[in-house]
């Protein structure tokens, strides 16, 4: 592998190293967020560069995607509440806000610069045990099979973010205060061509994930922009806490991981230590668990985000169910 960088690569950097400052520096929250988005979209092809494409899928579709249509959403909310106002802070907090910044940044120069010119760091030993992990990418190995308690708390975190959606907006269903504003004609029959090859996208990413970059979060954040164009396109989904399919499809992904971990114990085997030969259809399961439940949440925090959970009818009857 070649590692000497090349014109290319020092162009990237410098741009990334521009567009944070123009991020942090911007006055108008709406020119952050899009400057935000493009930063996004910048790192993902830095780690393209440095060979890890499985991370650059993830940044590019919830780092710059996703978390730009929810920084977009939250800002429409703050609009419409509150009214335009002066946002500078005083010039001391500025001035203590960036020595904070570079003292942060210094940090880490130096603790780049003490790492070793040349470092195989775990690559060896991941390679050594792929065979046994059950897939032939060693990414997804180490995700879901050696590293498979990291990943366990990051969905149980996902699903608590879930429920704090529900307890602060009262459990109200989706699209209740929207039902009549009118859908763009251009997103419908954008939602009618595109949504088809994003679903299509999601189960190839998740089915190659075994042997390729892919897995349940790319899968499940590709499924979860499915759900964002459909809701803003006027289509109603049940993805409230008090309808039985999402209510259990929020919960799935850990569920499954758990209760696989836990199967192991009476077989013999560690807390998720999959034996070999079963190793790839374990992984499989709960790769396809953990897409549903991924999607489903990442679609309810946009939702949230957005305004489509009601405040206001938070006390009022719920009309809306079975429509």
């Amino acid at each position: 592998m070649n590692t000497a960088a090349g014109p290319y690569d020092y162009m990237l950097g410098v741009t990334l190293v521009f567009l944070a400052v123009q991020v942090l520096r911007a006055r108008d929250l709406l020119t952050g967020i899009i400057l935000f988005i493009i930063f996004g979209i910048l790192v993902s092809m830095a780690w393209v560069q440095l060979n890890a494409p499985d991370i650059a899928l993830v940044e590019a579709v919830i780092g710059s995607a996703l978390t730009g249509a929810l920084f977009l959403a939250s800002l429409g909310q703050i609009e419409s509440r509150e009214a335009p106002a002066e946002r500078r802070l005083p010039r001391r907090h500025n001035l203590a806000l960036t020595a904070a910044a570079l003292a942060v940044a210094g940090v880490l120069l130096a603790a780049v610069a003490a790492l070793p010119r040349i470092a195989d760091g775990l690559s060896p030993e991941v390679y050594g045990a792929l065979m046994d992990s059950g897939v032939k990418n060693p990414v997804t190995a180490v995700i879901l099979n050696f590293r498979g308690y990291d990943t366990l708390l990051e969905i149980g975190v996902l699903y608590l973010a879930a429920l704090a959606v529900f307890t602060l907006s009262g459990l109200r269903p989706v699209g209740c205060h929207l039902r009549d504003r009118p859908a763009s004609r251009v997103l419908v029959t954008f939602l009618h061509i595109l949504n088809p090859l994003m679903i299509v996208t999601a189960f190839y990413l998740l089915w190659a994930g075994a042997d390729a970059p892919g897995g349940a979060f790319q899968a499940g954040a590709m499924l979860a922009g499915v759900g964002i164009l459909m809701l803003l396109g006027g289509v109603r989904l049940p993805v409230h806490a008090g309808h039985i399919l999402p209510r259990t499809g929020y919960v799935l992904g850990f569920a499954g991981f758990l209760v696989a971990g836990l199967s192991m114990l009476g077989s013999g085997n560690n807390f998720l230590e999959y034996p070999r030969a079963h190793a790839k259809a374990i992984i499989f399961v709960i790769e396809l668990l953990a897409t549903a439940s991924i999607a489903l949440i990442l679609l309810v925090l946009f939702a949230a985000c957005a305004g489509f959970f009601s405040a206001a009818l938070a006390g009022a009857p719920n009309r809306e169910e079975g429509a």
